[in-house]
């Protein structure tokens, strides 16, 4: 983009503007500044459906999105994360691009970004039978996490995701995903921590020291309540009609080749600054804490192939 595109980004007094040096040489301005305010969760309510650690907020690539886009371009996000800049790309009339060696990223992306409406959720959720017995003894024990009722609850469910793929099926994987531990009554989970999966012997600890014991916490009311919650800005057709043509990949991000090339007009990313979110599920998966229900509800760790809105390319 030529410097005489960037007049909109003219100093106003809101911002410090320094002028830094390719290593070609050519100058560019820099803006240093608040691009967005202190208020917290002021974008769409999909944004905030699950914790990931190290996000940024949505304010970030909506503000350059705007600036550096037109309607219909693609804006891509070699590290996607929880795909923060995929949903507000869509949100803008935008295609999408996520790549992350997470699977978790796509786990979490497609559904917010082709969402469903609460009415399908809701009918989803009847026609799913949480009560069958469960076998405990060929699950890890998680009863220092919850109830055995919601255990059963859990399993149940999980079962039945890893056989339906559905976009009403997906949209509810991740809000069980977000549901298995934390802090509130919201969650499935006894009190723990809503970010990092604990192992049994931490939960343990802080069971005895807030003197408490998993109480029965029924599944679907959590999922239709945190559904509810994620829907409420609305706009579920207009995303997934901006949303059609994304394409998630699941490769290392210095090897790009599989995308094509010169389609992007616009990347929006922070790279990663720890490995803590993957080792902590990893950790979680080897010690039989909820992140192995995590695992359970769809996440494998190992690199899929691209894929574009869900389906093989």
């Amino acid at each position: 983009m030529a410097l005489n595109q960037l007049s909109f980004l003219e100093d106003k007094g809101e911002y410090i503007t320094e002028w830094a040096t390719t290593p070609a040489g050519k100058k560019y301005p820099k803006k240093i500044g608040e691009f967005w305010t202190s208020m917290q969760r002021q974008m769409h309510s999909l944004h905030y459906v699950v914790s990931y650690r190290a996000s940024f907020k949505p304010e970030l690539p909506d503000y350059f999105i705007r600036r550096f886009t037109a309607e219909g371009d693609i804006v891509f996000d070699p590290f996607n994360g929880r795909g923060t800049t995929m949903l507000q790309a869509n949100l803008l009339g935008r295609t999408a691009w996520g790549n992350d060696i997470n699977p978790l990223s796509e786990i979490l992306s497609y559904p917010k970004t082709n969402p469903v409406s609460y009415a399908e959720i809701e009918k989803r959720l009847e026609e799913i039978d949480l009560t069958m017995p469960v076998d405990f003894n060929k699950h890890p024990d998680l009863s220092m996490f919850y109830h055995p009722e919601t255990f059963r609850e859990i399993v149940n469910l999980k079962n039945y995701l890893q056989e339906h793929t559905t976009d009403a099926d997906r949209f509810i994987q991740l809000i069980a995903i977000s549901r298995l531990h934390g802090h509130s009554n919201g969650f499935f989970s006894v009190y723990s921590f809503p970010q990092i999966s604990v192992p049994p012997e931490n939960q343990i600890k802080i069971n005895q020291k807030r003197n408490q014991a998993p109480d029965y916490r029924p599944v679907k009311p959590r999922i239709l309540k945190k559904a509810a919650q994620a829907l409420k800005s609305g706009k579920i057709q207009h995303i997934r009609n901006f949303s059609r043509d994304n394409i998630f990949n699941t490769q290392d991000s210095r090897d790009m080749s599989n995308l094509p090339s010169e389609k992007v007009q616009l990347i929006v990313t922070s790279p990663p600054s720890s490995t803590r979110q993957i080792i902590s599920l990893i950790t979680g998966l080897n010690s039989g804490s909820p992140a192995s229900m995590v695992n359970s509800l769809g996440v494998k760790l190992y690199r899929p192939p691209i894929y574009a809105n869900g389906r093989n390319l």
